[in-house]
């Protein structure tokens, strides 16, 4: 239901914005074929909007690039929104799509309405007929399960009386796995480079929609055509080949374990796998392994040096179990650690933890 009323919202957005409709003249742009696609870009890094007046002058006016909320309708609801994608942008980092759009443009850009190969300048003030301009933007669902990816197009055409032919080409990609909200933010947050494929996707995809229209064609989904394609890598948060080597350099060599399948969980770049893997070791009450206390005392370093937000729910809660974990495993090595999450800003429910664990390893509480 949420999922229909997103697409609803967008496409009112995106009507409203095309009151006055002007056919696109194909016979003209044969004539004068396309030689340069001007690319609207506000700024280099995925940003979002915290209004829906914000979405509709980014899409429409500015061409903003970021990842922004979908179907809000208030202030209020899209803060709270904007709030949840700030952990989202940050394991995105300084990701920039148009890296990727401007390679899109260069090499799907053929045919009998475009020159070969066509030139792609961003932000030029000069936009002459028969020049597009082209103004992508990235919607998140509410309940994170897709990003919607629109490319607002407009174009000069001397035949109209000065009016300008606007439309827009739209691409929804979905997860590939589905959970609750929080699960599906979780998992893109994890995972960035997940998200990076599913934006590179649907402009691979709205590119061809727009280069089709444009030669007069009915759309053909296609895979992307040979060419050069900018594409940035983004890490993932915790790499388990980075988790171990800080074990290795914190501790005296590698503590043994029982339970590999379980160490390697623990490590996992994925929160909601970690928690499992956390919470499994607590209820089972494997917590006096070696190896698993080792792995619960670097998931706890690694997260207090990066930081935890209030709302990543799943991380707090595996990172809770990590600290009871340590604490009835009565591990006198992991009182630093403890310590430090204690005197930290980190969330309450983990510092609460800690304080109880730091209590059980000292003989104050007996469980």
């Amino acid at each position: 239901m949420r999922k229909t009323l997103t697409l609803l919202m967008l496409a009112l957005l995106l009507s409203a914005c095309a009151s006055n409709p002007v056919t696109l003249n194909h016979a003209a742009l044969q004539e004068a074929k396309v030689g340069t696609v001007r690319l609207a870009s506000l700024r280099t890094e995925i940003t979002h909007q915290v209004s829906q007046d914000g979405a509709n002058s980014g899409a429409v006016a500015g061409g903003l690039i970021g990842v922004l909320v979908g179907s809000a309708i208030d202030s209020g609801v899209n803060s709270k929104r904007a709030q949840r994608l700030e952990a989202l942008t940050e394991a995105l980092g300084e990701y920039n799509p148009n890296l990727y759009l401007e390679s899109a443009l260069i090499n799907e850009a053929r045919g009998a309405s475009f020159k070969a190969p066509i030139k792609v300048v961003v932000d030029a003030s000069e936009q002459t007929q028969n020049m597009p301009l082209v103004s992508p933007s990235y919607v998140v669902s509410p309940d994170f399960s897709n990003i919607t990816v629109w490319l607002g197009v407009s174009l000069a055409q001397s035949n109209d009386k000065g009016k300008d032919f606007r439309t827009n080409y739209i691409s929804e990609q979905r997860q590939d796995v589905l959970g609750t909200d929080e699960e599906n933010r979780q998992r893109w947050i994890d995972n960035p480079q997940d998200l990076v494929e599913k934006i590179e996707t649907g402009l691979t995809e709205v590119t061809q929609k727009f280069v089709a229209e444009f030669n007069g064609l009915e759309y053909v989904a296609a895979p992307p055509a040979e060419g050069d394609y900018t594409s940035q890598k983004i890490a993932a948060r915790n790499d388990s080949n980075t988790v171990y080597a800080n074990i290795m350099s914190d501790e005296e060599g590698t503590a043994s374990t029982s339970y590999p399948d379980l160490v390697r969980q623990l490590n996992s770049s994925d929160a909601t796998e970690m928690r499992a893997a956390a919470k499994r070791a607590g209820e089972e009450k494997l917590y006096s392994d070696p190896g698993i206390i080792d792995a619960c005392v670097s998931v706890l370093k690694r997260n207090l040096e990066r930081g935890v937000g209030k709302k990543d729910k799943f991380l707090i809660d595996g990172l809770s179990w990590c600290a009871l974990n340590l604490g009835n495993a009565q591990s006198e090595k992991s009182k630093p650690i403890l310590n430090s999450i204690v005197e930290s800003d980190m969330p309450k429910k983990l510092r609460s933890h800690a304080i109880h664990a730091l209590k059980v390893i000292n003989g104050d509480i007996v469980n």
